[in-house]
């Protein structure tokens, strides 16, 4: 029983820690960063509880994972860093022309 209720209650947090996380970023950045992180997490936690041994072809795929988790976070930092770019470039242009800027 306490397995079961422990369960849900991990459940039930995941599900609103990627509630959070979909609020702070891109969804589609948020839903592969939180699946590598679920999956890695798994593996670490059956190995401790189950004394099992992971064979080299699936270390080399959790270094995938890996490798994957971070090129999704830094595809997020240049996306924001280029949009900040592009927002700044159009506010000087329509200060400049004139358009755009709110009636008083």
């Amino acid at each position: 029983m306490w397995g079961f209720l422990g369960g849900n209650l991990f459940g039930f947090s995941n599900i609103w820690l990627l509630m959070l996380v979909y609020k702070a970023i891109n969804p589609n950045v948020a839903l592969g960063i939180a699946t590598g992180g679920a999956f890695l997490f798994s593996q670490v936690a059956i190995v401790l509880a189950f004394k099992s041994k992971i064979a080299p072809m699936q270390w080399a795929g959790i270094a995938a994972i890996v490798v994957g988790m971070i090129a999704l976070a830094a595809g997020m930092t240049r996306e924001a860093e280029t949009g900040a770019q592009q927002t700044a470039g159009s506010d000087s242009s329509t200060r400049a022309t004139g358009l755009g800027t709110p009636q008083q």
